[in-house]
């Protein structure tokens, strides 16, 4: 997922602690300001800010990157769940203004202007 606005990092992983609590947080490590572990649910959370350009011209507008992974074949959709659950409070939260939700096997949504929209094709994001 992809956020743009004056959102900071304690906001996001506050936000995700709130539907399930980290079991293991961490960070800054790396180019990552945190990693952490939530049931079977690996996140990583970049805030990009003064770092750059990074994932190409397009996305590099967006101020943070957050990616859910799952790491148990026994809960294979505990990202999924997550990521839309996060997707979720970002509409709901008012310093983001642009937040996209990228996946393989799912199709791309963006929230913006208010509303929760499918993306009709990966090039208009």
């Amino acid at each position: 997922m992809f956020l743009r606005g004056p959102v900071s990092a304690h906001t996001v992983l506050a936000e995700l602690a709130s539907t399930r609590p980290f079991d293991v947080l961490d960070g800054p490590v790396g180019p990552h300001t945190a990693v952490g572990l939530r049931e079977t649910v690996f996140v990583e959370l970049v805030d990009r800010c003064g770092h750059g350009a990074w994932f190409g011209p397009v996305l590099s507008r967006y101020r943070m990157f957050v990616r859910l992974v799952d790491v148990s074949a026994a809960r294979p959709a505990g990202a999924w769940v997550a990521a839309h659950a996060l997707l979720w409070k970002a509409a709901q939260c008012r310093d983001v203004s642009d937040a996209l939700l990228l996946g393989s096997g799912t199709r791309a949504l963006r929230y913006r202007n208010g509303h929760i929209r499918p993306v009709p094709q990966p090039q208009q994001v």
